[in-house]
């Protein structure tokens, strides 16, 4: 009679990957046009899987395509002239896992340009002139700030609350008063102030005249 004996072998261990989670790349940033190089975008080691990654950086083309840039590390320098976009493209070198990155953006500030002032007008005494506006300025981060001013000696200007705005309404005027809008943008420092002046006069009418102080960034360098 024969007897069968059963044995066991060794054990075999299955090891399983956690699911790989790409690392985030920063960041965002806003350099003016004379000011480079933008400071360099970095990134975060990729976590999970086989724990082996591979790394290589895209930019957004103009056509709207994504293209290599070449590098394969967690950190990029680019040099840019014109507002571009990034990301990263992260591989597990074990495990069949190609994970994108987010998207950062470099806006490049273009030169500034101011727009006009509007517009001559003439009013009565003690009469609502027309609101004041002014075209917003060209280039530039985008991010502009205004501020209304207004005088009466066309040599000390006084801030007028709230007037933040491309347009500004002044109330009925019985003297002499000037004003002004003061642009600026809130990242490089463009900046420029539009003249208005308003010439009253206890008449029947009174002259309201305006002039454009023009500015462009490029009279800085």
């Amino acid at each position: 009679m024969t007897t069968l004996i059963s044995v066991f072998t060794n054990n075999v261990t299955m090891t399983i990957y956690a699911q790989p989670v790409p690392g985030p790349i920063c960041c965002d940033q806003i350099i003016c046009y004379w000011n480079q190089p933008p400071s360099c975008l970095t990134g975060t080691p990729a976590t999970g899987g086989s724990g082996n990654f591979s790394y290589l950086w895209e930019e957004l083309d103009p056509s709207g395509g994504w293209i290599t840039t070449g590098a394969n590390g967690l950190s990029l320098c680019p040099a840019i002239t014109s507002t571009t976009q990034y990301r990263l493209i992260e591989t597990d070198l074990i495990c069949p896992y190609t994970m994108i990155s987010n998207t950062v953006t470099i806006t490049y500030a273009t030169p500034w340009y101011d727009g006009d002032t509007h517009f001559d007008q003439t009013i009565c005494y003690n009469k609502v002139p027309q609101s004041l506006y002014a075209d917003p300025p060209i280039g530039g981060s985008g991010q502009n700030i205004y501020q209304w001013y207004w005088s009466n000696n066309n040599i000390s200007y006084t801030p007028i609350p709230s007037a933040t705005d491309l347009t500004y309404q002044p109330p009925a005027l019985t003297a002499n008063a000037w004003y002004s809008c003061q642009q600026s943008d809130a990242i490089c420092p463009f900046g420029l102030v539009w003249n208005f002046r308003y010439n009253n006069r206890q008449s029947s009418c009174c002259s309201v005249s305006g002039r454009n102080r023009h500015f462009r960034s490029d009279d800085m360098l």
